[in-house]
């Protein structure tokens, strides 16, 4: 599935996304928060699609992902998310309304792991000329 998730057809993408999704939902959340980490790392790429729709489901799979962890996992998912900063503020100007919102989501449950008031509040606030500036000084 990894291999696919990486290399597949969009198409192949989006279908293995989704089956993720249906396993995560079914695991007790421990075992989920394990897997969530180990996943994060392969949804990145997935942010630049041609195709908007797994764009947006792999966005919106992130957000689900950090909403899992528990634990000891918090730490190591801490260092992945801050990989998905960046390119989660640029798709909030994507040109297609859903992928844009599913990144401020992102963001603030982003925001929420890492204990960062801050990007929470400009995002709460609607600050987008701020978030990159904020982003810069603090990575």
């Amino acid at each position: 599935m990894m291999k696919i998730l990486q290399a597949g057809s969009e198409d192949a993408q989006m279908k293995i996304l989704l089956a993720l999704q249906n396993v995560l939902r079914q695991l007790k959340k421990s075992k989920a928060s394990f897997i969530a980490v180990q996943l994060v790392g392969r949804l990145l790429p997935l942010f630049d699609s041609e195709c908007s729709e797994l764009r947006e489901l792999s966005i919106r799979m992130l957000t689900e992902l950090l909403q899992l962890v528990v634990g000891r996992d918090e730490k190591r998912m801490r260092k992945e998310v801050w990989r998905a900063l960046v390119p989660l503020l640029f798709r909030m100007s994507d040109q297609v309304p859903s992928v844009a919102k599913a990144s401020r989501e992102a963001l603030l449950a982003a925001a929420e792991l890492l204990k960062w008031k801050t990007l929470k509040h400009l995002l709460q606030r609607e600050r987008l000329w701020e978030l990159g500036a904020c982003l810069v000084r603090t990575s």
